[in-house]
């Protein structure tokens, strides 16, 4: 049998919520750990979406081998940050719209996608 890909939220804003209900209702793929701004907003977020891990810890988040996909719903202004990081790690991403705030966060974003390899999207 074929393991299930783990998704990581980074932000527990509304749209994680939509998003949280799309992965439970494709099936196939599960949310394993959401990080947010605070403890308890990723706690509230994790019992509501029943998942088993949450933090405040972003970072800790990207770094976790439970997770293959990292998925950022964070203010726009830290996307291209986050989109470094988890390349970095060797994390698929998917990124709220939009990438970056401007066109030279932007092009450091997608050259560390294209240096590490790793699967990038932008959910438009």
């Amino acid at each position: 049998m074929k393991r299930r890909l783990r998704w990581g939220f980074l932000g527990t804003s509304f749209i994680s919520g939509v998003m949280a209900n799309a992965v439970r209702a494709e099936g196939s793929t599960v949310v394993h750990s959401v990080a947010g701004r605070s403890a308890d907003s990723a706690r509230g977020f994790a019992r509501k979406y029943e998942i088993d891990n949450a933090s405040d810890d972003y970072d800790a988040l990207i770094d976790d081998e439970g997770v293959d996909i990292v998925y950022i719903a964070l203010p726009n202004h830290l996307h291209h940050r986050y989109v470094v990081r988890a390349a970095a790690a060797g994390k698929a991403i998917l990124c709220e719209k939009s990438l970056s705030v401007d066109m030279e966060k932007s092009r450091r974003a997608l050259a560390a996608v294209e240096q590490n390899q790793v699967f990038f999207a932008e959910g438009l």
